[in-house]
């Protein structure tokens, strides 16, 4: 790997934690803005990587892009959650589906303008570029058994069929940013309030490296992911500086406690069907269909090619077909440890349910009609989506524009402020919710406020 020259000012405008997909977006539009902008990303670089296809899913230890998370799952066993590493971040490695959030969502988000996340999403989609792909010969076939109207998928892939990763994409550096790498921020540097002095609540002035390196700026902006966030802000609830505060410091001790994540029923599709699957899939999913259970919004997920193509080490596999619950009400929880569900809400497992027996029901008609012998078990697996988000909401955490009431100098512009009951995967509001947080601060920055 070739090295890069950097050099860094001791004191950049505006820090961003994290040069993933939320990370990217900032630096380029307070770069953009004019603001001096210094990334730190706790991955190595990876730039000169070659771009893996979409199809390719690098979740294995090997990988210098993918790390694992180990998360606690209601039956007590131990699940890896994957994270990007490096420059690009998750976009580097995920399945590059990009499913905005329903309007109807979106308006209940509390002090959100949804306009904010139109224009966010349209000045994302300008740079992201997703395109949309064809559905298989068994997606639509499913839909029509169904009688459910196929959603077309986009995917954020490159004419060649790589995935098209937000570092290069948004192109930081060009804008004027500099990234740092292997550079993991351990706590962020607080100043305590000072009622008859400059501050009247407790400042954010930097970051402390994990090597002891303290860099110091007026503005930090966490765009580290939903775990690696919540941990910042935690860390942050147990300094001497916000324990002066109680009421501000209680809102940091309730990050991580109301997180959310889509669990997923897998079933396997019938052999008869495999033959029905795309020859030339452009991505690990394609087209879905929308599913409505009870006033629950699920989403059907035909995956377009078994999962052990795709991550290297998995064994042999049969094709398989997702349900996945969007709108779940058990919560997650993020502290030293992650717990899926460690809240659970019995509803949600009864719409997942549901929605499985009326999809394996669909799969045994079709597969009948190819010989397959009648009333045959299709086989069932549970999951989760890997899609962690709301680990500091806004609404409740921070507000519509990142900010934390009572940490001035801070924002937060991650999958950690999407509120509860996305309704999608939350990949493409990362992007939208980011854009409007970079205009927020960009025009504080214009109109010399304090950011």
């Amino acid at each position: 790997m070739s090295r890069r020259p950097t050099t860094y000012a001791p004191s950049p405008d505006v820090i961003v934690v994290g040069a993933g997909p939320a990370g990217a977006v900032v630096a380029r539009r307070l770069a953009e803005a004019g603001a001096d902008v210094l990334v730190l990303e706790a991955g190595p670089d990876t730039r000169d990587l070659r771009r893996l296809p979409a199809l390719t899913l690098p979740l294995h230890a090997e990988d210098p892009r993918a790390r694992p998370i180990d998360a606690r799952v209601p039956s007590g066993e131990t699940l890896g959650l994957w994270r990007g590493r490096g420059p690009g971040g998750s976009g580097a490695i995920n399945g590059a589906a990009w499913t905005p959030a329903p309007r109807e969502v979106i308006e209940t988000w509390t002090g959100f303008d949804p306009r904010r996340y139109d224009d966010g999403l349209a000045r994302a989609e300008a740079v992201m570029a997703p395109a949309e792909v064809s559905a298989s010969p068994l997606a639509e076939e499913l839909a029509n058994t169904l009688g459910i109207p196929l959603q077309p998928g986009r995917l954020t892939i490159e004419t060649g069929g790589e995935r098209r990763d937000p570092w290069t994409a948004y192109a930081p550096e060009p804008a004027g940013a500099r990234l740092r790498c292997d550079a993991r921020v351990r706590e962020l540097i607080l100043s305590p309030a000072t009622p008859d002095g400059p501050h009247s609540s407790t400042s954010v002035g930097g970051v402390v490296l994990d090597d002891g390196e303290r860099l110091g700026s007026p503005a930090v902006v966490l765009a580290a992911g939903a775990i690696d966030t919540a941990h910042l802000l935690l860390g942050a609830a147990d300094n001497a500086a916000t324990m002066m505060d109680p009421a501000h410091n209680a809102a940091l001790r309730s990050v991580g406690a109301d997180a959310r994540e889509h669990p997923e029923v897998l079933l396997d599709v019938p052999a008869p069907l495999h033959a029905m699957l795309s020859a030339s899939p452009q991505g690990i999913l394609g087209a879905r269909i929308p599913l409505a259970i009870g006033g629950r919004r699920l989403e059907i997920r035909p995956y377009e090619t078994a999962f052990h193509k795709a991550i290297p080490g998995l064994p042999k596999m049969a094709p398989q077909i997702g349900i996945a619950l969007l709108d779940p009400r058990s919560a997650s929880t993020v502290d030293a440890a992650v717990r899926l569900e460690a809240r659970p809400d019995a509803s949600d497992r009864q719409a997942l349910d549901a929605g499985a027996e009326l999809v394996s029901g669909a799969l045994s008609t079709l597969a009948g009609g190819r010989g397959r012998p009648a009333g045959e078990e299709v086989r069932r697996h549970t999951g989760y989506s890997q899609h962690l988000y709301g680990t500091a909401a806004m609404g409740t955490v921070t507000d519509a524009g990142g900010r934390i009431e009572g940490l001035g100098g801070l924002r937060v512009a991650d999958a950690s402020i999407l509120p509860p009951g996305l309704g999608a995967g939350p990949y493409a509001s990362v992007f939208a919710v980011a854009e409007a947080v970079s205009e927020s601060i960009a025009s504080d920055m214009r109109d010399g406020l304090a950011r």
